[in-house]
């Protein structure tokens, strides 16, 4: 049963001992599309034969931790359908097996709290919090000081120079790990300007520049003379080097004792909102690791924890971070040890394994690559402990192997901390495969000033070679088969803008795509809340005309009829509705099924919610898909064995219906288009990788920021000027080498074919690009293998695909396939205006994304809305539901009173007067007619219908419309062009719905409420 039978792999000694030997800790280097998986699967299998012979039972015990919930799943159910393969014993091992642990070191963490976090005085049901947003206002509405981790003396002079907001956002992601930081000096110093201020410039250009600094200086003294006068730090905004180095090195012991400040002042409030949280029985998921370290540490729990015998298997072990290495290790021990691994205390022989590959580890900001070598050194030289390497992909052609084994090593090099390549070994069966060159011209010269316009022109002719080739020319069968890595979001959308253009299907996997836009999630969502609160009638009301196909007119008919009954809504389940007509027939449906569902568990509860409206069937009349329900039954059952009941669940559902859909399954007929990080884990017979000379820079960064030197010891940064030494140099190397392995990853992705782009031509410099990491510049190493690699030839050739086409869907049957050629001519491509928004690289948008740091799945992470988000919803509602029909001073009372609600409320008080006084106001108080949140569903094209929403439309005196949309992002030096060229698209979209709408003229406008101005489209 143990031993499946394998073809011979020239690695499968390495494969057996880590199947075979059970007495041994393993710490197994698995490269790319090696078969981790199947090795793991083969290990759990022998410990079942193991079992047989043996009284204590190993699967009992075993814990199976991976990095997300969906690969804990799969794990598990291979492994469960390798345990049920008949024999005597077969029974036996199931039983055994079910005990056994599967999941995320998350949900791993929660169950030791849940057992044992008595002993740190934590409540007996701890909750995720579902919203975080809230529970940190609620927070800080209790606290009496920011600042109350400094003396009172050093309170006034910080909060002069530092913001309080930035210290807040600071405190949020603040590690609670880390070492506390040291107390700075009562009294900071004070800079002397002097050289500064009589410093020459030495070029009459620069005369100007240097004199305003100047005079920016003597301005900054003047409000320093004032006690009470807000002071922050004078910006420099000029890079000659000398006067930029003088500047520096003049704030120097200032920005210092201010980051210093800072960091106390920030770790005491992450420490106070983590002891209240507690208090209110909610945690963080990082709370959950943090708080087993303190656990594991404790004497009598520690000690109980580990006399369970855990057997720890940990996959995707490179992505995992310090605290979490030591919760698993620890739970490993003896139940006798003390101390930590890094102490030399480790796991018995037999106890502990891990599997991972260093050379995919492209999340440098939370997996720390040091601290899994380190790591994987210590367990192998341990007794007991052995390393494997497996070498064999199943997954690359010859082609493919031999390209990354031999450019491979300009990238993982080996030196300055980065990992060395581990060559790959194509599997004896493997085709001959192919690595390519597309070599691309520009139409014109490029700009190196206009990187993102030059990316769009390569984008552009891609496109166009796409265009003229079909899916045979690569060698398979689909569209769906061929996929476009980009290393940048904002590259991808470059990319899906010039596939849209030129007509080819496409599916976009790293689009702002959110739970909420898929009917399955929203539909789900809104029953939810209308179970867990019965008075809720807007959801209701959405219910009803989603889900029963009821009109607005047949609800506001009957809302009318009813009139009010005491405090509850006509539309409620609080009691029998007594409304009649159809209204009622729905009412009294959803009634009786919320009194049957609180009888019952929640997961068992939510199952019975979809089957008693019959949601598949639903879904399926309007020829939606299902996945999201699946997920949200497992979703469910593990709200339930959080302790949660419906109300936090619905909650959840809520805060999370903003945040971006899982991963998709690949749809027929249509490009795959992929950020790299999202490609992880995933492959395709053909990979095209474009952009490879394109520069990528370094990710865009919010300060203050706290920044992990060497050894994880953390420095304060409060802005970019702020030099901190070892620290910022250390990051910098990580964020590339993080790169560079993130170009392996690229790499290793097709099963067949790899097509590089050369797009040399477009970006000379190729500098901060992949073509850097691979050393492919001119008299660099891999110079000559780039300039041999074979051009860009078609093939019809299809042998090898059709070997792996096992899990892609089967193709129409011929009675569909003629079904969908009658009805495609009147097919018509649904287009979110919102999609058509545009950002710039480092425009500082607050919807970015800094893709480098991308998140990767967490299933089991609820999103929230925090920061920039959750203002812009605020300002949204508040604008959604003002009474423009009344005089301005009436709006100001109106949103004065919403304040409170506001995450930012001191931000939120002066764009509110800035937008009262302003011209855009005074327009709107005179319109005949204002209306928000207008849906809008217009046909564009015989191909294309915009479906979106307009933030706010008005009818001005004398005719016309004004459309207006509103944006709370930042904004840069020159805020008119900027969001024109980020939302313009998107603007005009409506604007020519409008137009077409009521035929006449449509003013459409972008109004900033960082800027306090009005953006008109031209």
């Amino acid at each position: 049963m143990s031993a499946p039978s394998h073809p011979s792999l020239p690695d499968q000694a390495e494969r057996d001992r880590f199947r075979r030997r059970l007495d041994r800790n393993f710490s197994v280097i698995a490269p790319a599309g090696v078969g981790k998986t199947t090795a793991i699967v083969d290990r759990i299998a022998a410990i079942a034969d193991r079992d047989e012979q043996e009284v204590d039972s190993l699967l009992k015990s075993l814990a199976v931790v991976t990095y997300t919930k969906k690969a804990a799943a799969e794990m598990s159910e291979r492994a469960r359908q390798r345990l049920a393969g008949g024999g005597p014993r077969a029974a036996d091992r199931l039983a055994a097996f079910n005990g056994a642990f599967f999941g995320t070191i998350h949900s791993f963490c929660l169950e030791l709290l849940r057992r044992w976090g008595h002993v740190l005085g934590l409540p007996p049901e701890l909750r995720v919090a579902a919203d975080k947003e809230a529970l940190w206002n609620s927070f800080l509405s209790g606290q009496d000081s920011l600042l109350g981790g400094l003396p009172e003396s050093m309170r006034a002079e910080l909060a002069r120079y530092v913001d309080l907001r930035d210290l807040c956002e600071l405190a949020r992601k603040w590690p609670l790990e880390s070492t506390p930081p040291p107390q700075p000096e009562e009294v900071p110093p004070e800079p002397d300007l002097g050289a500064l201020l009589s410093y020459e410039a030495p070029r009459k250009n620069s005369v100007a520049v240097v004199e305003r600094h100047q005079q920016l200086l003597r301005k900054w003294l003047d409000k320093k003379k004032l006690d009470d006068e807000w002071l922050g730090l004078p910006e420099r905004s000029t890079e000659a080097r000398e006067f930029k180095t003088l500047w520096q090195a003049v704030f120097s012991p200032l920005r210092d004792w201010l980051a210093q400040a800072t960091a106390v002042a920030a770790a005491d409030l992450a420490r106070r909102f983590r002891a209240y949280r507690l208090e209110q029985g909610e945690v963080f998921y990082e709370d959950m690791v943090s708080l087993c370290c303190e656990l594991m540490r404790h004497p009598e729990a520690g000690r109980d924890i580990r006399a369970q015998g855990f057997h720890i298997i940990l996959d995707e072990a490179q992505d995992t971070d310090p605290a979490q290495f030591e919760v698993l290790l620890a739970v490993a021990q003896s139940p006798e040890a003390s101390g930590n691994w890094r102490e030399g205390n480790l796991p018995p022989p037999g106890r502990y394994c891990m599997v991972g590959d260093p050379q995919q580890s492209i999340y440098a900001d939370r997996a720390d690559i040091a601290t899994y070598l380190a790591v994987h050194e210590a367990l192998v030289a341990a007794p007991g402990g052995e390393e494997a390497t497996f070498q064999v992909t199943m997954r690359c052609d010859e082609a493919v192997v031999a390209w990354v084994n031999a450019s491979g090593p300009a990238a993982l090099h080996g030196a300055e901390g980065q990992v060395s390549l581990v060559a790959l070994e194509a599997k004896p069966e493997a085709g001959p495969g192919a690595v390519q060159a597309l070599r691309l011209e520009p139409e014109s010269p490029p700009d190196a000033r206009k990187t993102n316009e030059t990316a769009r022109q390569e984008a552009r002719l891609l496109a166009d070679w796409l265009k003229k080739s079909t899916p045979g020319d690569f060698g398979v069968k689909d569209w769906s088969q061929i996929a476009l890595l980009c290393p940048r979001r904002n590259r991808l959308e470059d990319l899906a803008e010039a596939l849209a253009v030129a007509g080819l299907p496409y599916q976009n996997h790293s689009g702002r795509n959110t739970r909420g836009e898929d009917p399955a999630y929203a539909w789900a969502a809104g029953l939810a809340a209308v179970m867990a609160d019965p008075g809720n009638a807007f959801e209701l009301a959405g219910v009803l005309r989603e889900l029963y196909g009821l009109s607005d007119g047949e609800l506001a008919a009957q809302v009318e009829a009813s009139g009010t009954r005491g405090p509850w809504h006509p539309l409620s389940l609080a009691l029998p509705p007594r409304c009649g007509g159809q209204v009622q027939v729905a009412l009294e449906q959803l009634h009786g099924l919320r009194r049957e569902l609180m009888e019952l568990p929640l997961r068992t509860g939510f199952a019975r919610m979809i089957e008693a409206v019959d949601l598949p069937g639903r879904l399926a009349s309007i020829g939606a898909g299902v996945e999201a329900l699946d997920i949200l039954s497992t979703e469910a059952a593990v709200a339930e064995e959080a302790g949660e009941g419906w109300v936090e669940f619905a909650q959840r559902l809520r805060s999370d219906y903003t945040s971006e859909g899982g991963e998709a399954d690949p749809e027929p007929g249509k490009i795959q288009l992929l950020t790299c990080h999202k490609a992880k884990g995933l492959e395709w017979p053909v990979v095209i990788l474009p952009f490879l000379f394109s520069p990528l820079g370094s990710p865009n960064m919010s300060y203050p920021q706290p920044l992990a030197g060497p050894g994880g010891a953390l420095t304060l940064a409060l802005d970019s000027d702020h030099e901190t030494g070892e620290a910022k140099t250390w990051q910098g190397r990580r964020d590339r080498h993080a790169l560079e392995r993130l170009l392996y990853v690229a790499m290793t992705r097709p099963r067949q074919r790899l097509i590089l782009v050369d797009d040399e031509a477009f970006f000379p410099k190729g500098r901060d690009s992949f073509a850097e990491c691979l050393r492919l510049r001119e008299d660099e190493e891999n110079r000559s293998r780039w300039l041999e690699l074979s051009p860009w030839k078609a093939t019809t050739d299809t042998k090898n695909h059709q070997k792996e086409t096992k899990s892609l869907p089967d193709a129409p049957s011929k009675v569909l396939a003629e079904a969908l050629l009658v009805l495609s001519p009147s097919y018509i491509r649904r287009v979110l205006p919102s999609s058509l928004a545009r950002h710039e690289a480092g425009h500082g948008h607050e919807r970015s994304e800094r893709d480098r740091l991308a998140e990767p799945e967490y299933p089991e992470v609820a999103h929230s809305s925090s920061g920039g988000t959750g203002y812009g919803n605020w300002w949204h509602g508040v604008m959604e539901t003002l009474s423009w029909e009344k005089s301005v001073e009436a709006w100001r009372e109106q949103l004065r009173a919403a304040l409170p609600a506001c995450p930012d409320p001191i931000r939120g008080e002066a764009e509110i007067e800035r937008f009262l006084e302003s011209d855009l106001a005074g327009l709107l108080a005179s319109a005949e007619v204002v209306r928000t949140e207008i849906p809008v569903l217009w046909r564009a094209s015989e191909a294309e219908a915009y479906d979106g929403s307009i933030d706010l439309t008005a009818r001005l005196p004398g005719g016309g419309w004004l459309l207006v949309d509103w944006k709370t992002d930042r904004v840069g030096k020159n805020p008119t062009a900027e969001l024109l060229a980020a939302y313009g698209p998107q603007l005009a979209a409506y604007r020519s719905a409008l137009l077409a709408i009521f035929g006449s003229d449509v003013r459409a406008l972008l109004y900033s409420t960082r800027a306090a101005l009005a953006a008109v489209l031209p």
